[in-house]
């Protein structure tokens, strides 16, 4: 069918989510894949079928490959305003829960941090062991397991009925944060370009500082 050429696979979802956010913008190859969480070689390998549907049109330069959203393509408006609607969902729930864990343990949370999806990215690492369609981190002072099981509890009674949405949090202890903020590229990077939902990143000996 003509949609599996266009959403067939999360490489080209996320490949048509980073050019819809920036229409004007050519992107080199390395940058979109880069930005879409995945190859080089994916990015050449599946979005010649989005070259061929006239979603997406390409430019070659030398030995490199520039790709760009075709705006006056039938599916560029309906498109738009899909991914504009999903963002928009994903960031109700990331709000939500962080209003729940909050209201739960309202002197624990230290700091809630949007690492992934919504972002454009996927958060993944070996610290994350599930599935999840939207990747929060919170930072707690205490009770790290009992916090991440009441998260879970809650995501799995009130998120995924309603939503059918996916989210396995992150629970770090402010201790464990900044440990793996000396070297973990993983936390170095959700700290250098996550959004804080609540509180403050930690940094410096366990102080806590503006973003």
């Amino acid at each position: 069918m003509y949609l599996d050429k266009i959403l067939g696979t999360r490489t080209k979802i996320n490949a048509i989510y980073i050019l819809l956010k920036d229409p004007a913008r050519a992107y080199i190859e390395k940058e979109l894949a880069k930005e879409a969480d995945t190859s080089v070689s994916e990015i050449n390998r599946q979005l010649p079928d989005l070259v061929a549907a006239g979603l997406v049109s390409i430019e070659r330069v030398g030995k490199t490959k520039r790709y760009q959203i075709n705006a006056r393509h039938f599916l560029y408006p309906p498109l738009r305003d899909l991914f504009k609607d999903l963002n928009d969902v994903y960031m109700e729930i990331a709000d939500k829960i962080t209003e729940y864990i909050i209201q739960e343990h309202p002197n624990a949370i230290q700091a809630v941090l949007l690492t992934g999806s919504v972002l454009g990215k996927g958060a993944r690492s070996d610290l994350v062991h599930g599935p999840s369609d939207i990747d929060l981190l919170f930072v707690v002072n205490e009770k790290a397991g009992v916090i991440k099981n009441h998260l879970l509890e809650y995501i799995n009674h009130s998120i995924v009925p309603e939503y059918g949405i996916v989210c396995y949090p992150l629970v770090l202890t402010s201790d464990e944060y900044m440990e793996y903020l000396k070297g973990n590229k993983f936390i170095i990077g959700i700290h250098a370009n996550a959004k804080v939902l609540y509180g403050k990143k930690p940094r410096g000996f366990g102080k806590l500082v503006p973003d």
